[in-house]
């Protein structure tokens, strides 16, 4: 079993474990918690950059942390008040980090300065899902409601996308390749061109599975396949090459996809 740390919400900054944490085939393993003098609080979302040496989480009273694992120092970055409902790494720049808020705001945080760099307005509710491009300063951000391509060079809106309040949104994803990104319904999944915003195509749940409501959706490394899960027992894979689609069959004891990656 791993290390645990409890990290005090008081505090700006800190060691995160007392003794080294575990370390198996090079990983280091242990279990970090948020605690105040009362209670321990739960991290409503977390995200490591992408060398895997920074995680940055948020609690659920609105509090931004960056642990520095091969540092093991952990640092308060914001105590926003409001709560918090996902972070994202950008994957263009290793220090900045995007903190979707219950309202709908989007902030910009530098992890190493803890400086404020940008503020993205423009969802109604609570965003769902964030993404960032692998290879341009773009963010996709998905709420019930639209689905929202940014800048984050000017920090500026860009395009929303999908916004029919009868068909409330579930997910959204850039494919690994970036020329396409994907926008999820509960019953269909809508492709579009990265560079121009026009639909690419759209793949819908066959009507033999009436009970299939799509939630998540992930790509394979080579763009070719997509995945698309939710509830009703199935999830649906469809072949972007050959625009085709199967059927997969989940165990019983699932009850619902969250998540897919």
């Amino acid at each position: 079993m791993g290390a645990e740390a409890l990290v005090d919400s008081a505090a700006s900054a800190g060691q995160i474990w007392r003794d080294a944490p575990a370390r198996r085939c090079g990983i280091i393993t242990g279990t970090i918690r948020s605690c105040s003098a009362q209670q321990t609080r739960a991290f409503s979302s977390a995200t490591f950059n992408c060398s895997a040496t920074t995680l940055c989480a948020i609690d659920t009273h609105g509090q931004v942390y960056a642990f520095f694992l091969h540092r093991n120092r952990y640092a308060v970055l914001k105590r926003s008040g409001a709560r918090g409902v996902l972070t994202a790494f950008s994957a263009t720049r290793p220090n900045e980090l995007f903190v979707a808020l219950h309202d709908g705001m989007i902030e910009v945080l530098h992890v190493e300065t803890k400086g404020l760099l940008g503020v993205l307005r423009g969802h109604r509710h609570a965003v769902r899902s964030m993404a960032c491009h692998s290879g341009q300063a773009m963010l996709l951000s998905c709420s019930t409601d639209a689905v929202m391509l940014w800048d984050t060079d000017r920090f500026m809106r860009l395009r929303a996308l999908g916004m029919q309040p009868a068909r409330p949104l579930q997910d959204a994803v850039f494919l690994p390749s970036g020329q396409l990104l994907a926008t999820c319904f509960e019953r269909a999944v809508m492709l579009w061109h990265t560079d121009t915003f026009e639909a690419a195509g759209a793949c819908q749940v066959p009507p033999a599975h009436g009970a299939v409501r799509l939630k998540a959706l992930a790509a394979s490394d080579d763009s070719t396949l997509l995945l698309a899960a939710g509830a009703g027992g199935c999830a649906m894979l469809y072949s972007l090459v050959t625009h085709t689609s199967k059927t997969i069959v989940l165990p019983d004891d699932v009850g619902a996809v969250e998540q897919a990656a």
